[in-house]
C-alpha cells in the first residue's frame, strides 16, 4: 500500500494540525472532541479477511487512525481502472494504493504517488529482495514496497538430506492397473515390462 501525494497527505497534515489546535484551545469545562483520521484503500474482495486482521492490529497501535478496507474487483486491471479514474478526477476517496508492480511507472509519472525513500533507509531496504525493491523504483526513487515476500530464499523446517540418519526409502511403484484395450476386448493385466 502506498500513501498518495496531494490531498491524502495534505488531509493527514491538516487533520493532525486541527486536532492539535482544537486540543490547545479548549477550556477545561468544555468536553473535548477527538477526531479520528481514516485511511482508505481498495483491495481484492478475496483478500479483505487477511487485511482486516492487519488493519485492526495497526489501529490498536495507532488508535487515532482508522483503516477502511474497500472491497474491489479481483481483476488487477479493473482495480487499476478504478484507481486511475479516481486519481484523474482528483477524488480523495483512496489514501493508500494497493497496487500491482506494473502500475508503478504510470502512477509515479503522473505524480499520484508519494516517494517512500525517507521511510525506507538502507537498513530497512536490506530486508527486501533486490528485484522486489527495483520493481518499486521510478527514476531512482522508491514509490512501491512489496508487502508479501520479504525473505531472501526458500525456507524449510526439514533438516538437510546430508544430516539425516538414514537415507530416504525409494517409493514403491504404483499398483498395476489393467491396460486399455480395444472396445469390446477383455481387459488384460499389464506385463512385467509394462510395469517398469
Amino acid at each position: 500500500m502506498i500513501p498518495l501525494r496531494g490531498r491524502g497527505g495534505r488531509r493527514l497534515a491538516t487533520v493532525l494540525a486541527l486536532v492539535a489546535l482544537a486540543a490547545s484551545c479548549g477550556s477545561e469545562a468544555a468536553p473535548r472532541r477527538t477526531s479520528r483520521l481514516t485511511l482508505t484503500t481498495l483491495l481484492p474482495a478475496s483478500e479483505k479477511t487477511f487485511w482486516e486482521f492487519v488493519a485492526r492490529a495497526f489501529e490498536r497501535h495507532h488508535p487515532e487512525i482508522r483503516v477502511d478496507l474497500v472491497e474491489g474487483p479481483e481483476s488487477t486491471d479493473l482495480r487499476e481502472d478504478l484507481y486511475t479514474a479516481s486519481l484523474l478526477a482528483r477524488d480523495p476517496t483512496f489514501d493508500l494504493i494497493y497496487m500491482d508492480v506494473t502500475w508503478t511507472p504510470k502512477f509515479a509519472a503522473a505524480g499520484w504517488l508519494l516517494p517512500l525513500d525517507e521511510w525506507f533507509d538502507a537498513r530497512e531496504r536490506a530486508r527486501f529482495l533486490p528485484a522486489a525493491l527495483a520493481a518499486g523504483l521510478y527514476e531512482g526513487r522508491l514509490f512501491r514496497i512489496l508487502i508479501e515476500p520479504v525473505t531472501r530464499g526458500p525456507t524449510s523446517d526439514l533438516p538437510p538430506v546430508e544430516r539425516q540418519a538414514t537415507p530416504p526409502r525409494a517409493k514403491a511403484p504404483p499398483p498395476a492397473l489393467p491396460l486399455p484395450t480395444r472396445p469390446g476386448a477383455p481387459a488384460r493385466a499389464p506385463s512385467a515390462a509394462a510395469a517398469e
